[in-house]
């Protein structure tokens, strides 16, 4: 008990979890060093940027958080939004949109890329449009001091 076994992640930073509805195209990567990410303060008051840390960059006293696996796969928005919202009291987080991609949107990018260049539509593996939206990226927003939420509390 107590004992934190190297490459653990403590818990005190961003956490993002994004789901698709197509596996076949771009995913966004967030690699943490995005402007848009609010900075945490450590329990000595030195800020740093959303990175979950290493346990052997936690300092003494400090310990880890476990939470259980988030199911990564769902067939309808409804089922996600109904287990995020029940994992959401079981891990006491707040999980947000931060970035919608509709169907329109994520079309008319496939169409740009050169790859599809001079393609018939029927061709390209276009999105349908009843699968909109077709991406949704959560964000946790933990840590976030209350003047960064919305004022409904989001």
């Amino acid at each position: 008990e107590g004992k934190v076994e190297e490459g653990e992640k403590s818990c005190d930073a961003d956490d993002a979890v994004s789901e698709e509805k197509d596996e076949g195209g771009s995913e966004d990567k967030d690699d943490g060093d995005s402007e848009d990410h609010h900075p945490r303060t450590s329990g000595k008051g030195k800020a740093r940027r959303g990175r979950k840390r290493l346990a052997a960059e936690l300092e003494e006293g400090e310990a880890l958080c476990h939470v259980p696996p988030f199911k990564p796969d769902h067939d309808t928005w409804a089922n996600l939004e109904t287990c995020l919202k029940d994992y959401m009291v079981l891990t006491h987080q707040k999980l947000v949109i931060k970035e919608v991609v509709h169907v329109v949107r994520r079309n008319a990018d496939l169409r740009t890329q050169v790859r599809y260049q001079g393609v018939p539509d029927s061709e390209i593996p276009l999105i349908h449009s009843e699968l909109d939206p077709y991406h949704r990226k959560f964000i946790c927003t933990h840590g976030w001091s209350e003047l960064t939420k919305k004022p409904d509390g989001t």
